[in-house]
């Protein structure tokens, strides 16, 4: 599963924290994400994206893999391989 823009808003701020905890509050009011963006915060720590402590929010692991999944190129099989062409 890749996250939603509003996802990915968010994990990317977490990312260029580098490792460091986020606080909510500042999360909340930060004019890098959208006025809705905040809400889909539980789905982050639902998916383990993101985990939490009183107040503060950090990237996983899985957080990063799943920013790096949802930004890389799509990669097709194309032209496919009709004939035995190469």
């Amino acid at each position: 599963m890749n996250p939603t823009p509003e996802q990915g808003r968010i994990l990317t701020i977490l990312q260029r924290a580098n490792g460091r905890w986020v606080s909510m509050r500042w999360l909340d009011t930060t004019p890098l994400l959208f006025e809705d963006d905040f809400p889909v915060v539980p789905s982050l720590i639902e998916n383990g994206w993101a985990q939490h402590k009183l107040r503060s929010i950090q990237i996983t692991p899985e957080g990063i893999e799943a920013l790096e999944r949802a930004s890389a190129p799509v990669q097709r099989d194309w032209p496919p391989n009709v004939g035995g062409l190469d």
